[in-house]
């Protein structure tokens, strides 16, 4: 995952650009992981990740890189140029990627063919969204086109509309023609018409061509299919409505379970002679197996499944230690889970060897749901002499940092 950010970019000078109510910037993970395997890591890393902030109508773009990030039209000319020809080339290069997948006979890869095509459009001037980092280009609002001029949804599909018909200038009509003195044409025409009024009567009559007769259905489903279609429809709208009610049971369930308040401890009968080992606790013994260090003090995150969750701890002087910046205010984040690296028990470990007085504030964020939008979460809190504390909790899709607890040292 990117730590250095290098643009922030606003909602109301750009709009996102995507297909099926889909948007190519919140596909990031899935379209650099597609390229870079078809085509190489550098082609992956020219797209910068976005971070939408929604409560500032913001996106924050992050790369890597320990270079001077310097955008395009800010360079000479020269290194403008050859820095453009080097993402031209490789635009070319993803495009026909993009003409390869779209040709499979599968509907996702037809569906990630569409999201690289948007992916590849940059608002104009595109020298202004273009950088150079360690010599090489990235890409800032990609995906986007200037607000009020992105492509329909009918051009990011494939689809042209219609073009106009030019209108054709007719002569005037012909002046009739004055009537003669003989009556020979309107018996000719009677007489014709009545010609044609036989012929057709014959021909209803006959149908030599079967033309008016009716035509059998190709296919006509039975009363019994459609019953058992009906009786399926019912079914799967039974068995929706049970699975919305489950998933409310569980989720209600989840948060009554994190407002309990915890159970005290018994008073001991008589001080051990020695301070007792701590218990056991199958987090913290998660966290030591993925390389997690201890200290005076040691807050760890653990949950199931594959999601993405994030530890955040403010410090009493204001900063923020999570995994945009992992060594800050005397602390360290050296375990992060399923971002760059998945874990079958995911786990984040954050230490401070000698901790500052003062309140630290602990947030939990659902960065990358996966699929889980309600994952139940523990918190562990161990702290030089004091008891170890575990605070559960429920890390919801779409929510800011949510508050879990606070730790005080003195």
């Amino acid at each position: 995952m990117p730590t250095r950010r290098i643009a922030v970019t606003g909602s109301a000078e750009y709009q996102a650009l995507g297909a099926g109510g889909t948007l190519a910037v919140d596909h990031w993970d899935a379209l650099t992981a597609q390229i870079g395997a078809e085509l190489s890591p550098a082609h992956a890393a020219l797209f910068a990740e976005p971070q939408r902030d929604a409560a500032r109508g913001e996106i924050d773009w992050y790369a890597e890189g320990s270079g001077t990030a310097a955008r395009a039209d800010t360079l000479p000319e020269a290194e403008r140029e050859a820095l453009l020809a080097r993402w031209h080339a490789m635009r070319e290069e993803i495009r026909a990627l993009a003409g390869r997948i779209g040709s499979r006979p599968d509907a996702s890869s037809r569906f990630m063919a569409t999201l690289i095509q948007a992916a590849l459009t940059l608002p104009a001037p595109e020298a202004r969204n273009l950088w150079r980092i360690d010599g090489r280009p990235v890409l800032v609002a990609w995906g986007h086109e200037r607000a009020g001029v992105a492509a329909a949804a009918e051009t990011l599909t494939g689809r042209m509309a219609a073009a106009d018909v030019p209108m054709q200038i007719l002569p005037p009509p012909a002046p009739p023609v004055p009537p003669g003195p003989r009556l020979w044409p309107l018996v000719a025409a009677l007489a014709g018409a009545l010609a044609l009024l036989l012929l057709a009567l014959l021909f209803a009559w006959r149908d030599p061509f079967g033309l008016l007769r009716p035509q059998e259905s190709a296919c006509v489903a039975s009363p019994e299919d459609l019953a058992a279609l009906a009786g399926l429809r019912e079914a799967s709208e039974r068995e929706g409505a049970l699975r919305r009610e489950l998933a409310r049971l569980v989720t209600d369930a989840a948060a009554r379970r994190a407002t309990c308040a915890p159970v005290p401890a018994p008073t001991p009968v008589a001080p051990p002679a020695t301070a007792p080992e701590p218990p056991r606790n199958a987090d913290l013994e998660r966290a030591a197996r993925e390389g997690g260090q201890t200290g005076q003090l040691q807050i760890v995150l653990a949950w199931e499944g594959n999601s993405d969750l994030d530890l955040h701890v403010t410090c009493p002087n204001g900063a923020r230690l999570f995994w945009g910046a992992r060594r800050i205010c005397g602390g360290e984040l050296d375990v992060d889970a399923n971002a760059e690296r998945q874990m079958s028990s995911p786990v984040e470990n954050a230490r401070w060897a000698t901790p500052a007085s003062g309140t630290y504030r602990v947030e939990v964020m659902n960065y990358a749901p996966r699929g889980q939008n309600a994952v139940p979460f523990r918190v562990t809190i161990r702290q030089a002499g004091r008891e170890d504390r575990v605070v559960t909790g429920i890390g919801r899709a779409g929510a800011d940092r949510q508050p879990v607890t606070t730790v005080e040292v003195p």
